[in-house]
């Protein structure tokens, strides 16, 4: 998958591995462009560890009213599924006052219907790429929103409303239909939503399966870091690896959590705040489960992998989890879990995961040319929906690269 070499000058220089990367990577290649991808460990970030869950339906962004107050209660060292860590430096300070500015409701329901267009055509892009022969695990299980509390029903309700303005299809079941679509729910749900076209694939594999199909198409792959970059004015000359110089016309930034870092050293403002995620992942013998599942009152999404369950959950916004916080966030994400399906209490230990998603304060991704730097174009910022838009987004940065324009994408910046 790529070796390790010296490139020449190249049309595309991708800086990142993950699902985002790839998908420009290989998008770009196959527009005839000569690509480089550059990442110390590819596929290391939270394409490895998320839900792996692909959700066109899903479109609410996360600067919502209700996870503003959650958040303040989070700051206030509440539980809640949204929260502040400490210290916050000045930069996440203002970061958080953008956010709260997004939970407006009409900015939410006009972000709302853009995220959807955008997941919508990165599903049917999902299908293009199986029709191609490109194989990449989805499996169409659906997503049950799963409510246990008693005012559960009118809950989903809400969130039924919500996304029905976007254009999603989600729609309100009762108990008995829930369970129906999910035998192995505990039976005290009281109400759900769901989601009939969502899916769900294992993401470390997804995106390997990317990478390395972009190389057999003669993308290549750099394993290290950026260091520094080389501008020429608004121009981006050279960027400088551990060892390495590489020129390059264009300069795609899909770092991920890290875009703000690394968009520094190449003298852009990226405006992205990690957020803060956990998993874990649980072997087992055989499907304890036929959906993705989340427990709506707790946040916390249950996804059947091949051969494993993975729980994921958590979203802390500033400061950096320490090891007790992330061990008691695993342990009431299995507890959860749990809850909602019971079988799962019978399974091993499983394995923990901590990582970030690159969260923008509007809940758009930021798609195009950087504002200050001229041949610099932005793939970032895609938060919990990176799995979804990775195809919708390889195309629209790969076009934009490809016309030579550059252009920033209506209704796709966050």
């Amino acid at each position: 998958m790529g070796e390790q070499q010296a490139p020449g000058p190249v049309d595309v220089a991708v800086i990142g591995g993950g699902v985002i990367g790839a998908s420009v990577a290989r998008a770009a290649r196959l527009r005839g462009l000569d690509v480089v991808v550059i990442d110390p460990e590819p596929g290391a970030g939270a394409s490895r560890g998320n839900a792996g869950l692909v959700v066109p339906g899903y479109c609410l962004p996360m600067a919502t009213p209700a996870n503003l107050r959650a958040g303040l209660r989070g700051a206030l060292g509440h539980d809640a599924a949204v929260s502040v860590g400490r210290p916050l430096s000045p930069t996440t300070t203002g970061w958080l006052a953008r956010f709260a500015l997004s939970a407006r409701p009409g900015r939410v329901r006009s972000t709302a219907r853009a995220t959807f267009e955008l997941a919508d055509r990165s599903r049917r892009l999902y299908d293009e790429l199986a029709d191609a022969g490109l194989d990449l695990g989805l499996r169409p299980t659906g997503w049950l929103w799963a409510f246990r509390t008693a005012s559960g029903p009118r809950a989903a309700a809400a969130v039924v409303r919500d996304l029905e303005r976007a254009g999603s299809n989600g729609r309100m079941v009762g108990p008995d239909e829930a369970r129906a679509l999910e035998p192995a729910l505990t039976p005290d749900v009281t109400a759900g939503v769901w989601f009939p076209d969502e899916g769900v694939l294992d993401p470390a594999r997804a995106t390997e399966v990317l990478l390395r199909d972009g190389a057999e198409r003669g993308v290549r792959l750099l394993r290290e870091p950026v260091v520094a970059a080389e501008r020429d004015g608004a121009w981006i000359r050279s960027l400088r690896t551990t060892t390495q110089v590489v020129t390059a016309r264009w300069v795609v930034l899909a770092a991920g959590a890290s875009s703000r870092a690394v968009g520094a050293l190449l003298g852009a403002r990226v405006p992205v705040e990690a957020g803060h995620g956990w998993s874990l992942t649980i072997p087992t013998s055989g499907p304890p489960l036929r959906r993705a599942l989340m427990d709506a009152d707790a946040h916390v999404v249950v996804s059947p992998l091949p051969g494993a369950v993975r729980i994921t959950g958590g979203m802390q916004l500033g400061g950096r989890p320490d090891g007790s916080r992330s061990a008691a966030t695993v342990a009431g994400l299995r507890d959860a879990a749990t809850g909602l399906v019971p079988a799962l209490a019978a399974l091993a230990d499983g394995t923990a995961w901590h990582g970030a998603r690159p969260m923008t304060t509007g809940g758009l991704p930021l798609l195009g040319r950087d504002r200050r730097v001229a041949n610099l174009v932005l793939a970032t910022g895609h938060g919990t929906l990176g799995m979804t838009l990775a195809p919708v987004t390889g195309e629209i940065v790969s076009e934009l690269i490809a016309s030579g324009s550059g252009r920033r994408t209506k209704g796709a910046v966050g």
